[in-house]
């Protein structure tokens, strides 16, 4: 054996005898264990963070109705509000009075309020974005109110912190369970004072799940948004598998 040949042997076996026999366990585990561990969490890191979700197309079903609904509901919300912006005893007061029985029937608060400046007192908003209210409806209009001549204008509100997740294959999706039922009630209160036809119309709607994105689309950009970020972050990560190896 070549004189520089024998000289690198005797430092390797040096080394392993240093580590791997006086120290069989911590050698195993800086050398093997844990650089499989940093692998395996690396390699299915994407998969951790990644909500179970699926885009594409949904099946068609009904929409709830709002008293399942409110029964669905979670988070401590056990409240709704309404605001007339002052057009009381019409045609508004009559739709709020309807859309507010199933809260009432379920033990919820009704909280009516004058203006929308006034939401903030009835549902205070975390720094998360949730509040303990259902949702909230805003009415600037009706046929008759402010003038006459005029159309139903009303807008719905609800937490920020709603939405942040999507699958077509649930039934308990945000959209679902807060949004399209309250919509709906006061869609069919309206609707019960224009003329009954058009409220039975209102009964036939259903819900149809879409994205507009496909689910092999989704797990495309989620491959892609992992890979740059390996790019820039995980050489240090793989870096540090070394460690073990030349560290003693």
């Amino acid at each position: 054996m070549p004189p520089f040949a024998r000289q690198v042997w005797t430092l390797v076996k040096k080394d392993l005898l240093i580590a791997a026999v006086r120290r069989p366990i911590s050698m195993t585990i800086r050398a093997l264990v844990l650089p499989l561990a940093i692998v395996l969490i690396v390699s299915y890191a994407q998969y951790f963070f990644n909500p179970p979700q699926h885009f594409g197309i949904g099946q068609p079903g009904p929409i709830l109705s709002l008293s399942d609904a409110i029964s669905r509901s979670s988070g401590g919300r056990n409240s709704i509000a309404f605001v007339d912006n002052g057009l009381t005893g019409g045609d508004i007061s009559a739709v709020i009075e309807d859309v507010a029985m199933p809260f009432r029937n379920a033990g919820k608060t009704i909280h009516n309020k004058a203006s929308s400046s006034d939401l903030a007192d009835a549902c205070p908003s975390s720094q998360r974005g949730t509040t303990s209210c259902y949702g909230a409806v805003v009415f600037h209009s009706s046929p008759d109110e402010p003038v006459k001549g005029g159309d139903w204008n009303y807008t719905i509100r609800s937490d920020t912190s709603l939405g942040g997740n999507f699958d077509v294959k649930s039934s308990t999706n945000d959209a679902q369970v807060y949004l399209l039922p309250l919509q709906r009630a006061v869609d069919l209160a309206i609707a019960s004072r224009l003329s009954p036809s058009k409220e039975a119309s209102l009964q036939k709607v259903g819900q149809y799940l879409f994205t507009q994105e496909s689910e092999e689309k989704r797990q495309l950009d989620t491959r892609q948004s992992y890979y740059r970020a390996g790019v820039s972050y995980f050489g240090v990560v793989f870096f540090s598998l070394w460690l073990g190896l030349c560290i003693k």
